[in-house]
């Protein structure tokens, strides 16, 4: 008994032979970890919008918002306008992962740092 190989069968079953543990090959598992971003130095003097959109489009995960920074998010907000800074990061899928002081803990005048913390703990 003699196969009969021709030049197609031949290069049909070489793809097949190639393209099977492709077609046959697990997703990719999920990142073990995620990539976050804070207003620190790079999205300082970025608007919301402008950091959501950034985020949403190169992957972030979520973003901690440093006060005094353009974004406008602080902790003095009132309520309706907090509910619409939850409802553009929900709605923009990165996660808002806090906000924070800018002023560093070390400040050696008395009063700064104080009344840095206190300010970002108020909800």
């Amino acid at each position: 008994m003699t196969a009969d190989l021709s030049r197609r069968s031949f290069l049909a079953a070489g793809a097949a032979a190639v393209a099977a543990p492709v077609l046959t090959a697990q997703p990719p598992a999920a990142p073990r970890f995620r990539l976050g971003l804070v207003t620190y130095n790079v999205a300082a003097n970025w608007d919301l919008a402008t950091a959501l959109k950034v985020c949403r489009d190169v992957g972030i995960a979520a973003v901690e918002c440093r006060t005094t920074h353009r974004h406008g998010v602080e902790p003095t907000l009132a309520a309706d306008a907090r509910r619409d800074v939850r409802r553009r990061f929900a709605d923009s899928g990165v996660v808002f992962w806090g906000c924070a002081s800018s002023t560093p803990p070390t400040r050696p005048w008395s009063g700064v740092t104080s009344r840095s913390v206190s300010a970002s703990s108020t909800s």
